[in-house]
């Protein structure tokens, strides 16, 4: 008998930091002045694509070291969305790098808002499957994504919430920031 598959987020989360030991969760936010010197002298140019493809070369270095020894990974998508499509393009792969790496990826995206906007996150974030919901399924297929209430009221984040099937939520009461 095959062992039961592990589809809540919570429960996934909890049986990665079983196995790992640890509830550490790796940021992955890349300034270009802060990463080292031999990445960026690689990558000369100052244009987006150079820095995009600085970042994920960072970025799945470090999924390559802290793979075996935490349960997850959080890129920050502002760095690579202020590249616009090269930094979107890195921010996929290194979302795959980490998928395949065996890691839990929770996007970094304080994503909030009303209505099919809010609808429209929810999906490109967290669905997992294509076609759902009448479109073409989830580009990003994350675990988990962090959203906030701030237009508002809790309401912003009510989009989100059909999909709690697959991922869990927890709020920090201080900030309002709910990760979904």
């Amino acid at each position: 008998m095959e062992p039961m598959s592990i589809h809540h987020f919570g429960d996934r989360l909890a049986a990665a930091v079983k196995q790992k030991k640890t509830p550490l969760v790796v940021g992955l936010d890349p300034r270009w002045e802060r990463l080292p010197k031999a990445i960026r002298e690689q990558e000369l140019a100052m244009s987006s694509p150079c820095r995009a493809a600085a970042y994920e070369k960072f970025c799945c270095q470090i999924i390559d070291v802290v793979a075996d020894k935490v349960p997850a990974v959080k890129p920050q998508a502002a760095f690579f969305e202020q590249l616009g499509p090269a930094g979107m393009q890195a921010m996929f792969n290194v979302v795959r790098h980490a998928e395949s790496a065996g890691l839990i990826v929770i996007m970094d995206a304080k994503r909030g808002d009303i209505g099919s906007t809010a609808e429209a996150y929810a999906s490109a974030f967290l669905d997992r499957s294509e076609g759902s919901s009448g479109n073409a399924g989830g580009a990003w297929r994350c675990d988990s994504l962090t959203v906030n209430p701030y237009l508002g009221d809790i309401r912003a984040c009510q989009n989100f919430q059909p999909r709690r099937k697959n991922v869990s939520r927890t709020a920090d009461r201080r900030t309002r920031r709910e990760t979904v």
